[in-house]
Parts: C-alpha cells; structure tokens; sequence
C-alpha cells in the first residue's frame, strides 16, 4: 500500500528548465507564460529559437517551424509547417525578464545557462508585405499573418510535412500523424479601423497537393489585416520526460522551489544528501523524487538532491515557509524511505 508522506527540511529550494513533461501529471510549472528561447546549442544549428509545451516542442528555422512530439508509449514524431517557396529568418521579440537553463547530467561544462527568453517569435516580409509572428494566448500557441497595406494574402501558401493526413473539418484543419494531431483551427481575419475591429470572411482551403491557402473575403486594401489561425495541439503519448516537475515554488529571497521525480540516473546533482538513485539495478527500475535549489537568477545551482527509497517515489507538491525550510508532499512504497526524526516505532505498513 503506498502511504503519502511529508518532508520538512532546510532550505531545500529549486529552479531548474526542463525540456520534457509528461502530458499526463498535472504540474504548477504549466502556470508558466508562453516563452520562446533563443537557440545556445539546445537545439540543432539552423534553428534559431524553440518553444516547449506539454511533450511537444516547436523548433523555428528559416525554412518553417518543425513540431516535435515525444513519449514513452510511441516514441517520437515529427510535422513541419514548411513556408511553400518562402525562407524567413525568426527574430525574437518582446524579451522577457527571465531565462532558461539547461542542467543535463552532471558535468557543469556541458550546462547550456542563461538562454534569452523571449514572449514573440517573428519572421518578416515570409511573403511580399507580410510578416508571421507566433505568441501564446492562455494554452494556446497562436500565429498571426500581418498584411501590410497594398500586400496580397493570396500569396500565403503553407505545406505539412510528415503528416500521414489532411482535412477540413467544420472549417478547421485536422494534421494527422501516427503519434499526435495538429489542428489549425479556421482563421479569424480582421482590420481595425478607428479603434474598433472589422471582422473580415475568411477560412482555410486545401488545394489537391496538400498545400494550405486563406480565403480572404473583401476586406480595405489600404489598411493592415490580420489573419489569426491558432494551433491546437494533441498527442496519445505519455511524454518523454524522464524527469518531472511537480511542484513549484518560490521563498523570500526570490529563489525557487521545484520538486518532481526522475528516472535519470545521472540528474544533475549538487552538494546532495543522497548521492545516487535508489532502487537501480542496471540503470533500470529507477524512479526517485528531486529537490533542488537555484539561486534568484537561475544562474548558480545552490545543491540538488535525490529524494527517495528502493521502490517508487513521487513528489506532488512543494512550498516554502516564513523562514524558508521546504515542505514537500507526496508519495512512497517505500520501506526504507530515508526518515529524520520520525516517532519511534514509525514503519511503512504495506498490509491490506
């Protein structure tokens, strides 16, 4: 029977970027706004700016955006959204505050720190007199083509590469592959004329070679349009992340809290109170919580720790009290789940 449990300790606080996320485990760093890193080497050459959500990651290069979706279940699949004809160097835009890190492994020379974030991604003149510029809306990764006075939509013309199927359905476009579906859902087009929006007719078509176009119906000529389809994303696998935020938090001080738990055996570690994963045998059957703590900027890896016993091993959820000690719930089968304190007698009962 598993039992939950709570750790009360010192100071243990954490901030860390983590590339993959299972779909499926609810998480607070899903509060996260939308945010689009510029490329420092954790992506391929050729891509200059990528975007995380939900076991799927979109890498933006001058020849389109290629959507990655990954998991454990099916492994990995691939769609690109392919500019027909077009090349287009991605700017970033609107630079955040923050910035991501990339603690893989732990050897600190390959760390990837201090990535510019950034809250837009734009690529300009992608057609004659118009530029794509691709943000966040709540959940949602939207893409707007701004047509500039005088330019002609009709020469928006886009190509899905890697789908195994294309079609319209209630005026949405439905991008089927063998792992995961990309819905273009049907494109509002508008103008704004004296502070107020004009609605402009528009939907998706589909030519016989799977080229995707925008019907544009009459709309002011002399005054910028809009064209704002949004990409809605669904997957049937699990997610790749073989470490999983859970939790997050921030103390006082402005450093921050995050907990989940890993199978990695080589998870970045430091000045740990448990040195390696519980449970392995051959690098196999592991799964042990984390603990972590960062400094306010992200930059300096204060210590990381496993947190965890011979079987399984969640961590939920974290905070963070008015002195800053961390408190750390979740889950454990368990009996030798490293203990501190606890009343005499204190067992884990695994009888029904």
């Amino acid at each position: 029977m598993k039992r939950p449990w709570i750790l009360l300790s010192g100071a243990v606080l954490l901030s860390i970027t983590l590339s993959r996320a299972d779909s499926k485990k609810p998480s607070a760093i899903h509060s996260i706004p939308f945010s689009f890193e510029a490329n420092h080497g954790q992506a391929p050459a050729g891509v200059g700016f990528v975007f995380h959500r939900e076991g799927m990651a979109a890498l933006f290069s001058a020849k389109g955006v290629e959507f990655v979706f990954t998991g454990r279940s099916r492994g990995r699949s691939t769609l690109q959204l392919m500019f027909a004809g077009r090349n287009g160097q991605p700017d970033g835009q609107d630079k955040l505050a923050g910035h991501a890190n990339y603690f893989v492994g732990d050897d600190p020379g390959k760390w990837i720190t201090g990535v510019p974030l950034y809250s837009r991604v734009r690529y300009r003149d992608i057609y004659p007199g118009i530029d794509l510029v691709f943000y966040g809306n709540g959940t949602e990764l939207e893409h707007d083509f701004i047509v500039n006075p005088g330019a002609d939509p009709g020469h928006i013309a886009l190509r899905l590469k890697g789908a195994s199927s294309l079609h319209l359905r209630d005026g949405n476009l439905v991008v089927s592959s063998e792992n995961s579906e990309l819905l273009i859902r049907k494109p509002a087009a508008y103008q704004t004329t004296a502070g107020k929006r004009v609605v402009v007719e528009s939907e998706l078509a589909l030519d016989k070679d799977g080229t995707v176009r925008f019907r544009i119906g009459r709309f002011d000529r002399s005054r910028p349009l809009i064209i704002d389809p949004v990409l809605v994303f669904s997957t049937y696998l699990a997610g790749t992340g073989s470490d999983i935020p859970t939790g997050l938090a921030t103390d006082a001080a402005g450093n921050v809290l995050l907990t989940g738990f890993t199978s990695s055996t080589d998870f970045p570690l430091q000045n740990p109170e448990q040195k390696k994963m519980a449970g392995c045998v051959n690098g196999s059957g592991c799964q042990n919580a984390f603990v972590t703590k960062f400094d306010p900027t992200g930059t300096t890896l204060i210590y990381s720790t496993y947190l965890g016993g011979s079987t399984g091993n969640i961590a939920s959820s974290i905070a963070v009290d008015g002195t800053g000690n961390a408190i750390i719930t979740g889950i454990t089968s368990s009996a030798d789940f490293p203990r501190a304190g606890a009343p005499a007698g204190s067992t884990l009962n695994c009888s029904l």
